[in-house]
């Protein structure tokens, strides 16, 4: 199961396949994977005693990706037109995650995605937040609209 980091193959990177976001295919696999969530929770006081806790649900489980986009058949512009301009649309937007990890593939909100380039090379770095939900409310159908 590829899921991990993007492996090195005699100085190439090798594509972990099957990560996809609605219909588009990441060419590599993230590097780094973080998940947290914590739940709602509240201490009551005692007076001489250890507090009671109180738990009331979950906060949100959030699910951090960070990795690469490259592709060395694609201009820089198709990067931004095939990839990086698609997903920047989906901010905000709920998605379906396709991954080799059962546990996480099903439907996300896309909070945030951050794609950067520090190199002349055509490769970009990416960190993208997603967050679980039971009702996502959108009050804006475009983030670009005033």
């Amino acid at each position: 199961m590829l899921y991990g980091p993007l492996v090195g193959v005699y100085g190439q990177l090798t594509p972990a396949s099957g990560w996809n976001i609605n219909e588009i295919a990441l060419p590599y696999g993230p590097q780094k994977l973080g998940i947290s969530g914590a739940p709602n929770e509240a201490d009551i006081t005692q007076s001489g005693e250890e507090p009671i806790i109180t738990i009331d649900g979950l906060s949100g489980t959030s699910l951090t990706l960070s990795g690469t986009l490259a592709d060395d058949s694609k201009s820089d512009a198709q990067l931004w037109s095939d990839l990086i301009f698609p997903l920047l649309d989906l901010r905000g937007a709920e998605i379906l995650l396709l991954c080799p990890i059962s546990a996480l593939t099903g439907t996300w909100t896309l909070i945030d995605f951050q794609p950067s380039r520090d190199k002349h090379a055509l490769i970009y770095d990416y960190t993208m937040r997603l967050k679980k939900s039971c009702l996502t409310v959108v009050l804006t159908s475009s983030i670009y609209e005033d």
